[in-house]
C-alpha cells in the first residue's frame, strides 16, 4: 500500500512538473491566442472523453477481474469509436448550421484532429484503467509517466527543434504522448487476451452492468467539468482567444495544489471504504478535511503574495493579469479541497447521488453567474464565477454531511488531536 502510494504521488508530482515547464515554454513560445487554442483543445478531448467514460470508465476497473478481457476489449473500442462517430456528426451539424457556435468550441481547422486525440486517448485510458483492475498501480502509473513524458519531451522537439510556434506544436505532443501511452499500453495487456478464468457473460449485460456501475459517477464528472471548464467557452466569446489563454494559464498554476487533497483523499476513500463504523469514518473525514483544507490554503496564500512582476518574469509580459485570476479563483481552489474530502466520503459510505446532485448545485450557480461576471469583469468574472461554484457545491455537501452524521460546525476547529488521527490512519494504511 505504501509503495503504491508513493508511487502513485510521485507520479503526480512529475506530471505537474512537465506540465509547469510546457507552460513555460507555451506562453513563452506561442503566445496567449495560440496558447489559448491548445487549451480549447484539451477542454474538448477531455469533455469528450465523459462520454467515452459513461462504459469505458470506472466499471473497467471493477469488472476486470469479473468479465472476460476479450469482451472487455471489444466493449471498450467499439463503444470509443461510436462516440467519435457520434461527436463527428455532431460538429459536422454544428458546423452547418450554427457556424458561429462550432467556432467558439472547437479551434478552426482542428475539429478532425480533436476527434483523433480522443479515439487514441481512450483506448490509452481503457488500457490503463484495465491494469488498475488487476491491480497493476505500479505498471498504470508507468504508463501515465511515458505518456506524460513523451508529451513534454516532443513539445520541446516541435518547438525548438522544428520551429513550430503555434498551437500545432502543442496538439502534435498530445498526439505523441497518447500514441507513445497508447501502444506500449496494447501491448501489456494483450496477455490478458487469453481466458483469464472470469466468468463469461453476453456483450449486452456486460454492457449494462458497466453502464450502470458508472453513470453517476460519470454524470457527476461530467458537470464538474462543465462547471469548471464553462468559463473558457464564455471568455473566447466575450473577450477573445488570447484571455481564454490567460486564464488556462491561471488555472494551470492553482490547480497544481490539487496534488495534496488528491493524495489525502485517495488514502481518506481507501481507509473509509473498508469501515463499517459510519461514526468514526465521519470523524476521520472531519480530520482530513482540516488538513486538506489548511494545506492548500497555505499552498494558495503563497501563490496569491508571489508580485505581478513574477509572474511577468515567468510567463511574459503578455500574461500579467494571471495574479489576479490566481487570487480570485483561491476561495475557489480552498474549497475544492474540501469539496473532494466530502466526495469521497459520500462514495466512501456508497452515496454517490449527493455528489452528482452538489454538482448540480456547482452548476446552477455556474449558469447564473459565469456571463454576467465575465462580461463586466473579463477573466477575473470568471475566477469569482469558479469560487461561487465550488462555494454553492461545498455548501451542500456540508449541509447533507452534517444531516448523516450530525457533526456540529463547531468540530470544524482544528485540534492536535485530528493531526494524531490522521497521522494514525495514514500509517495503517500503509501497513495494510
Amino acid at each position: 500500500m505504501f509503495k503504491k502510494l508513493i508511487g502513485t504521488f510521485g507520479t503526480r508530482f512529475l506530471n505537474i512538473i512537465c506540465g509547469f515547464i510546457t507552460l513555460l515554454v507555451g506562453t513563452h513560445q506561442l503566445g496567449a491566442e495560440q496558447w489559448g487554442i491548445g487549451a480549447t483543445i484539451l477542454l474538448d478531448v477531455s469533455l469528450s472523453l465523459l462520454l467515452v467514460e459513461l462504459i469505458a470508465g470506472p466499471g473497467l476497473i471493477y469488472y476486470a477481474s469479473r468479465i472476460p478481457f476479450a469482451k472487455l476489449f471489444k466493449i471498450s473500442w467499439l463503444w470509443t469509436a461510436a462516440v467519435c462517430a457520434l461527436l463527428f456528426a455532431v460538429f459536422y451539424v454544428i458546423w452547418c448550421f450554427f457556424p458561429v457556435f462550432y467556432d467558439t468550441i472547437v479551434p478552426e481547422g482542428y475539429g478532425l484532429i480533436t476527434l483523433g486525440l480522443v479515439f487514441i486517448y481512450g483506448i490509452h485510458n481503457f488500457n490503463m484503467k484495465l491494469l488498475l483492475g488487476k491491480e497493476r498501480v505500479g505498471t498504470q502509473n508507468v504508463l501515465l509517466i511515458i505518456q506524460f513524458v513523451v508529451q513534454f519531451l516532443s513539445m520541446l522537439l516541435f518547438v525548438f527543434v522544428f520551429d513550430i510556434h503555434t498551437a500545432d506544436a502543442f496538439v502534435y505532443s498530445l498526439l505523441s504522448g497518447y500514441t507513445s501511452g497508447f501502444v506500449v499500453g496494447t501491448i501489456i495487456v494483450l496477455p490478458y487476451m487469453k481466458n483469464d478464468g472470469s466468468e463469461d457473460v453476453s456483450i449486452w449485460s456486460a454492457v449494462r452492468n458497466m453502464m450502470n456501475f458508472g453513470i453517476m459517477i460519470q454524470l457527476s464528472s461530467i458537470v464538474t467539468m462543465l462547471n469548471r471548464r464553462l468559463s473558457y467557452y464564455v471568455i473566447r466569446r466575450c473577450t477573445g482567444m488570447s484571455d481564454v489563454g490567460i486564464y488556462g494559464s491561471a488555472t494551470q498554476i492553482s490547480e497544481a495544489t490539487k496534488v495534496v487533497p488528491l493524495s489525502i483523499a485517495m488514502v481518506q476513500f481507501s481507509v473509509i471504504a473498508n469501515m463499517n463504523d459510519e461514526k468514526k469514518a465521519a470523524e476521520l473525514t472531519i480530520g482530513f478535511l482540516k488538513i486538506s483544507v489548511l494545506v492548500t490554503l497555505l499552498a494558495m496564500i503563497v501563490i496569491c503574495l508571489l508580485p505581478v512582476e513574477f509572474y511577468e518574469w515567468l510567463l511574459t509580459k503578455d500574461f500579467s493579469g494571471v495574479r489576479d485570476i490566481i487570487i480570485a479563483l483561491a476561495p475557489g481552489m480552498v474549497l475544492m479541497s474540501a469539496n473532494m474530502i466530502f466526495s469521497h466520503f459520500f462514495s466512501g459510505t456508497n452515496r454517490p447521488k449527493y455528489n452528482f446532485i452538489g454538482s448540480l448545485v456547482g452548476f446552477a450557480m455556474t449558469a447564473l453567474s459565469v456571463y454576467p461576471l465575465i462580461y463586466f469583469y473579463g477573466y477575473v468574472g470568471a475566477g469569482v464565477s469558479m469560487s461561487l461554484t465550488y462555494l454553492a457545491a461545498t455548501v451542500y455537501k456540508w449541509f447533507v454531511f452534517k444531516k448523516l452524521t450530525n457533526i456540529t460546525l463547531k468540530s470544524l476547529i482544528p485540534t492536535s488531536s485530528d493531526f494524531t488521527m490522521v497521522k494514525n490512519e495514514i500509517r495503517n494504511s500503509f501497513m495494510r
